[in-house]
């Protein structure tokens, strides 16, 4: 028989996949890693937990070989730390989502670190490491937010692939609301709650079939760390993350101060938009809207 012919026919042996083409004399490894820098990738995430029933979406998680990153709130890490644990000892990440559920965006910069500061400290405790990310409770972000993650060295994941499970939706409505916006680098949110673990079971029965769907379409899915990693994209404390991308981070604005120096002339802006009764009759045809009222302090 002819070697050089049998030679020639092996290395015309291929098999084409979702992410590439992976030959006979291809080492498993090489591919694995060709696969890993070329495909695919999206990240996602759960808020509010951890709950008592956890386990039952660490379970749904293990049966699927996924990792996620929980953003746990610090009232319910004190009320259910055995699960904050489990979810560590499974081979996910945690990260801070505040004390409370309360919006903190643009809410003084001691009221913030307040709410902050405990569940790193609580997140250091269970991990041994300082608390890496932080989610803002009801996506509300500002620069006082931002200027304080930029003190505490936390950058800020947002999203942009909601599963908007917090209405009514059945599970079929949260896959495709998921699946739907799926994308390179993005970040998935879902959510878990102690207090009306009837209302995600719709979540958990989605989970699976979120998972299938968007492996079948070439996705990995992972945590925010791992994602991170896959992409070599390093956060910047203070920056938002709606994705997970070379260059997507947005930058923080510059806050306002909270107690302007004395003295210093500071803008009140009045706003008239509502009909005020007499006042067009006596202004003549203009219209007044907006006007600043420069005020010294001090």
């Amino acid at each position: 028989m002819n070697t050089k012919l049998v030679f020639g026919i092996a290395l015309s042996i291929v098999l084409i996949t979702p992410t590439g083409v992976w030959s006979r004399g291809m080492r498993v490894n090489d591919y694995l890693e060709k696969r890993s820098a070329s495909g695919k990738a999206i990240a996602i995430s759960f808020d509010d937990g951890p709950a008592g029933d956890t386990e039952k979406l660490l379970a749904i998680l293990e049966e699927n070989g996924v990792h996620a990153t929980f953003f746990l709130i610090g009232n319910n890490i004190r009320q259910f730390r055995d699960k904050a644990q489990l979810i560590v000892s499974k081979g996910h990440e945690i990260g801070n989502h505040s004390d409370g559920y309360d919006s903190l965006g643009n809410q003084p910069q001691s009221v913030i670190r307040a709410s902050l500061e405990p569940v790193s400290v609580l997140i250091q405790e269970i991990t041994g490491s300082p608390a890496k990310y932080f989610r803002a409770p009801n996506l509300d972000y500002g620069a006082n937010l931002s200027a304080v993650l930029q003190s505490l060295g936390m950058p800020l994941i947002g999203t942009n692939v909601i599963g908007m499970d917090w209405n009514p939706l059945t599970p079929e409505e949260i896959v495709n609301n998921v699946v739907s916006a799926a994308h390179d680098g993005g970040i998935i949110l879902l959510h878990e709650n102690p207090y009306e673990p009837a209302k995600y079971e719709a979540t958990r029965q989605a989970i699976p079939e979120i998972i299938r769907q968007l492996k079948a379409q070439g996705y990995d899915i992972m945590s925010v760390g791992e994602l991170a990693q896959r992409k070599a994209v390093t956060f910047q404390p203070g920056y938002r993350y709606d994705n997970i991308l070379p260059g997507a981070g947005i930058a923080p604005s510059v806050p306002s101060p909270e107690n302007p120096p004395a003295g210093k002339p500071v803008s009140l802006a009045i706003n008239f938009e509502q009909d005020l009764e007499g006042f067009a009759g006596r202004a003549g045809t203009e219209t007044l809207t907006r006007v600043r009222i420069p005020v010294a302090t001090g």
